[in-house]
């Protein structure tokens, strides 16, 4: 805001320069960021401050704002406008005003001034209002400039003969409702904007601008003044989505003061009569909407905790006087609290740290002591739940996987192309309600369709091969509406597994299942108490024919496999594409079962190999299952180690090739040993499976 140096020692009652005023508020936080000079008309001449006000100080916006803040900095005294009242009448006012939607205007304030002469503007007043950077118009408009300036309450001038029915209503526009502006621009209004009308139609945008049909021309007599208080988010909104910009919505977006518009359009009033004769038809009009939005705040305010915030004594005198000096009203009782009333102008005091730091700030902020703070030594380090995701994270980059990172909002048509079912738990996503993307606009249940969407990305641009995971959040559903933040592991892989060369035929070099299976095997086995159970299962979006479902301790966490044809074409991914999906929460939560040292075992292992022919559909996982019950605690291991389908094999059976390793802690073990659990595990798969030994 430009303030003019002049002006402002006009309020003020002090013997300063220019220097030391602006070098006051800047220390006080009112920034002085330049000064220029003005030349204006009869001669008239005055430093110029280019002032920066936080969004919050919407009181500082005004020549009495600037004036109250350097008289309490200072210190020293104000002299600020006296303004006459109106005689008391019982007549009744020539107009109505109706205020529709009082959350978004809770006060309305109407003055008649009636027989004016339009004209232009005295020098002086020219020369205040044009040295703020505002070009002067003509007498009657000025006087609303001046104003807005001087008190910082921005004031409408409508033509009164204009205004049909002479009635004011404070509304939302109509739906379609259009409007032509001062500028004349027309705009079309939408029902979330306020405006003022008058019985007929929309006459102003409130708080931003008027329109022309009312607008104060050569031949306007009678004065309606609009002095209002109109709620800062809906005019910032509003000036926003129309793309205009005005001193009046600039200081409405920062808040005015409710508690000031009779004063302001008193303060119009009168200088309207002594630049442009007439005379002021009492009374005035003041619609409340809501009494309590013009209530001082009470705020309870203990020297003791400013002692603590600050860090340093200030005395009780002294906080009050500082506060008294802001025109603050202090009850103080000599002990306890101080009961603080904060009139309607500072409306960024609310709580009892704001006192605190307008104490400080008339005190000087200089005057806190420099003391380094003392911080504690601590050890450093992971929790146990970070240390083992770092864990996770390094053995499945061990495995040959990149590390991804993919975004947490996706797109709800997402769970569409993946083909889940309509009562699939991971429908019931968290809707941003102000996305700034419709396509993302959900907080994600599963990583299957971001890490498709890396695939189908890479494969676009020709990248032969893909295989990385992402250790990120999810967000599911727990309970009926509640949602809840939990850890899970993706995997995505396409492609050449390990690159390609003269020695390797191609199709061991594609990504299949068993690779993406050892993976999640060997990175999840580093952190699991028992082994991981995988069991063919049927779930979307996978291929039936190639989908695992992978528990621990009969917890289920997930799924991985191959992507189905439908699902890879929604995605634009490639054919071929393996995913793995599972939440690692309870996994990474579980506590690590302490490390201990295992001496190498001092006997020799004996080692036999087992061919068995099973019906097609028992798993492997079964036939290890039965040979280690049967075997005893004497195996050590078991490895599949041959699939065999084909000649000498009966069609809808296959010989599995199982390696079982046998070892002693305290001897050697013998071949007839050995023999025996072979033949108890052989009749274990016989009787258990169905199993015959193959010959």
């Amino acid at each position: 805001m430009d303030a003019p140096v002049s002006w402002l020692m006009e309020l003020l009652d002090a013997d300063v320069t220019p220097e030391t005023l602006a070098e006051v508020l800047t220390m006080g936080g009112i920034e002085v960021e330049s000064t220029s000079l003005f030349q204006g008309r009869a001669g008239f001449q005055t430093p110029v401050y280019d002032t920066y006000v936080t969004p919050n100080r919407g009181d500082a916006l005004s020549m009495v704002g600037l004036a109250r803040e350097a008289a309490a900095l200072l210190p020293c005294g104000l002299r600020l406008p006296e303004i006459a009242e109106l005689p008391a009448t019982s007549a009744p006012a020539l107009f109505s005003v109706d205020i529709v939607d009082p959350d978004l205007c809770p006060r309305y304030v109407g003055l008649l001034v009636r027989g004016v002469e339009i004209g232009p503007s005295p020098d002086w007043l020219v020369n205040k209002i044009e040295a703020a950077g505002i070009r002067s118009i003509n007498n009657i408009v000025d006087v609303t400039n001046y104003v807005l300036l001087e008190l910082g309450q921005p004031l409408h001038a409508f033509d009164f003969d204009e205004i049909l029915g002479s009635q004011v209503v404070v509304r939302r526009a109509m739906p379609g409702e259009t409007l032509t502006l001062i500028d004349h621009t027309e705009r079309r209004l939408d029902q979330d904007q306020l405006v003022i009308a008058d019985a007929a139609q929309a006459m102003a945008i409130a708080g931003v601008m008027g329109g022309l049909s009312s607008e104060i021309s050569d031949a306007t007599e009678n004065i309606l003044i609009e002095s209002a208080h109109f709620h800062p988010a809906s005019v910032r909104r509003t000036a926003a989505k129309l793309g205009v910009s005005t001193e009046a919505s600039f200081r409405f977006e920062r808040t005015v003061d409710p508690g000031g518009c009779v004063r302001a359009a008193l303060r119009a009033a009168h200088l309207m009569v002594e630049v442009g004769g007439g005379e002021i038809v009492a009374p005035v009009v003041d619609a409340i909407g809501r009494p309590e939005a013009i209530e001082p705040a009470q705020v309870t305010l203990r020297p003791e905790r400013a002692e603590l915030v600050l860090g340093m004594p200030v005395p009780r005198e002294r906080i009050v006087a500082n506060l008294r000096r802001l025109q603050l009203e202090v009850d103080d009782s000599g002990e306890g609290t101080l009961s603080v009333r904060v009139p309607t102008f500072r409306p960024d005091l609310r709580i009892e740290e704001d006192l605190i730091e307008e104490v400080v700030r008339i005190e000087g902020y200089d005057q806190i002591p420099l003391v380094f703070p003392a911080v504690p030594m601590v050890v450093g380090g992971w929790t146990p739940d970070r240390a083992r995701v770092e864990e996770l994270r390094t053995a499945l980059i061990g495995s040959g996987l990149d590390d991804m990172q993919t975004q947490s909002i996706i797109d709800p048509a997402d769970l569409d192309r993946l083909e889940l079912p309509e009562d699939d738990e991971r429908r019931r996503m968290m809707v941003l309600e102000n996305p700034l993307a419709g396509d993302l606009s959900a907080m994600r249940t599963q990583l299957l369709s971001p890490l498709l969407r890396v695939a189908a990305r890479n494969h676009s641009r020709r990248v032969p091969a893909v295989a990385g995971f992402e250790l990120g959040y999810v967000y599911r559903p727990e309970g009926d509406d509640s949602r809840v933040e939990t850890r899970a592991l993706g995997i995505v892989a396409y492609g050449s597994a390990y690159g390609s060369g003269w020695n390797l035929p191609p199709v061991a070099t594609d990504t299949d299942f068993f690779r993406l299976k050892a993976a999640v095997e060997q990175a999840l086995g580093k952190l699991a108490s028992a082994p991981l159970v995988f069991e063919s299962a049927v779930a979307s979006p996978f291929d039936p024919s190639c989908c695992a479902a992978v528990s621990l301790d009969g917890r289920r966490l997930g799924f991985l496999g191959r992507v189905a044809p439908s699902v890879a074409d929604a995605f634009e991914a490639p054919p071929g594409t393996y995913l793995a999906d599972l939440d690692i929460e309870a996994l990474v939560a579980t506590p690590r079962e302490p490390r201990t040292y295992k001496p190498l075992p001092r006997f020799p292992a004996v080692l036999r190999d087992v061919a068995v022919v099973l019906d097609r559909g028992i798993p492997a996982e079964r036939v290890t299952e039965v040979i280690r019950g049967s075997a005893g605690e004497l195996l050590r291991r078991v490895e599949l180690f041959d699939v065999y389908e084909g000649k000498g094999i009966e069609p809808g059976k296959r010989s599995l090739a199982l390696a079982l390793e046998f070892r002693a802690l305290d001897r050697t073990w013998t071949n007839e040993e050995a023999d025996g659990i072979v033949a108890r595990v052989v009749t274990a798969l016989g009787s258990e499976l169905g199993g015959v030994l193959r010959s």
